[in-house]
């Protein structure tokens, strides 16, 4: 059934698109909110509808649209970027190209392994990059993350028990960052904006492989001596995450498999512990090129998150949604035969379903949020796309 109320006051480009992909019926809208809006925005819009989200509109006020470029990768790159870490080629495992990606790939002194994967597809080259040094394997089951910095071992992530700062006896957090993003710089990776520092405690580590929910992974892979031996405090370790970023704004973390070519994010990971970098990863890394259009004023926040409300209020939905976050960023975006990053508004709406959580150690397990997202060119104001 569909109601509306008194009158229809906004924009409603999508919200035909958007009541066919979440499958409600329709209700009603009224509200805009001004164009300068900034700051915290928090309200109840009605039961199952409420919106806590503080806008993010970091570095220029005008932002601009750039082209995409292909991140360094050859053998003196290579040579550069071991002898940094003081490391160095003992024995070249792969250098071959196939399908039209060029794969290269080396045995270190240290024992350590290093490649690069670099790929056209006629629009942009994507670049990867990886460093394993032979402890590495050995956090994977101490530490599951999601961004995948090294071997995945599980569909969930723990990483926030290693969120609380500290700083290690081998350095501060603050030397072993200039250190990382020294090294990143040879490979080409400059325009960083780091995302996420883990602080990899050996005393949480040893605590975390001795739980069950670790111990079939250690079986199957033979490491059930790490949760009998622990760990000391040669494995303290940071764990840094980038992304890049471009005028201060970052790109967008989400990948996008349905809106233009499916391109997913640069994933940049790196580990540091007291014996130096042993872990880098580097993953779909297109990087800003020369800049396609002039910088213009940004499409105002109000107007966006107007549009979006006015959506969500037309539609009547068996979830519970909050509207938590309006931010500023690129993603990557084709347009005819070029990939863009373009600067775009995104709105993000934690859907979750009605009613009280279920308990975790129900069969099915606890009860999980969903994410929409709406994308805003930042300078028109047209909705890109939604997910």
């Amino acid at each position: 059934m569909r109601f509306f109320k008194n009158a229809i006051t906004l924009p409603l480009a999508g919200v035909l698109l958007f009541s066919a992909l979440c499958g409600c019926e329709s209700s009603a809208v009224i509200l805009s909110y001004p164009d300068d809006l900034s700051g915290h925005i928090a309200e109840t819009i009605e039961p199952g509808l409420e919106i806590d989200l503080e806008i993010e509109s970091p570095g220029a006020a005008a932002p601009a649209e750039y082209g995409t470029e292909a991140l360094q990768a050859d053998e003196q790159t290579m040579k550069s970027f071991l002898a940094y870490l003081s490391d160095s080629i003992e024995s070249k495992a792969v250098d071959e190209w196939l399908d039209g990606e060029h794969h290269y790939a080396v045995r270190t002194e240290k024992g350590s392994y290093a490649e690069f994967r670099q790929a056209g597809d006629g629009i942009a080259a994507a670049t990867e990059w990886s460093y394993y040094a032979p402890v590495a394997d050995e956090y994977n089951y101490a530490v599951i993350d999601y961004y995948g910095a090294g071997r995945s071992t599980s569909s969930f992530d723990n990483t926030s028990l290693y969120l609380a700062h500290r700083d290690f006896s081998f350095a501060s957090c603050e030397e072993a960052l200039q250190y990382v993003r020294d090294a990143l710089k040879i490979l080409g990776l400059i325009n960083l904006d780091l995302v996420e520092t883990l602080y990899l405690d050996h005393e949480i580590m040893s605590d975390y492989v001795k739980t069950a929910a670790v111990q079939d992974l250690l079986d199957h892979y033979g490491m059930q001596y790490l949760a009998e031996r622990g760990y000391d405090a040669s494995y303290d370790a940071y764990s840094f995450r980038f992304s890049l970023s471009k005028d201060g704004i970052p790109l967008f973390e989400e990948a996008f498999w349905n809106t233009t070519v499916g391109y997913a994010t640069p994933n940049i990971v790196v580990r540091i512990n007291k014996d130096g970098v042993f872990v880098v990863h580097a993953s779909e890394c297109s990087l800003f090129g020369e800049k396609t259009a002039e910088s213009y004023q940004m499409f105002p926040a109000g107007r966006v998150l107007s549009d979006v409300r006015a959506m969500l209020q037309e539609t009547i939905c068996p979830y519970e949604r909050r509207i938590d976050g309006l931010k500023l960023r690129y993603i990557y975006w084709r347009a005819g035969n070029r990939l863009l990053l373009k600067p775009v508004w995104i709105v993000s709406v934690r859907e979750q379903e009605a009613g009280p959580p279920k308990d975790v150690s129900a069969p099915d397990g606890p009860r999980e949020d969903s994410y929409s997202f709406f994308i805003y060119d930042a300078q028109t104001g047209e909705l890109l796309c939604s997910t």
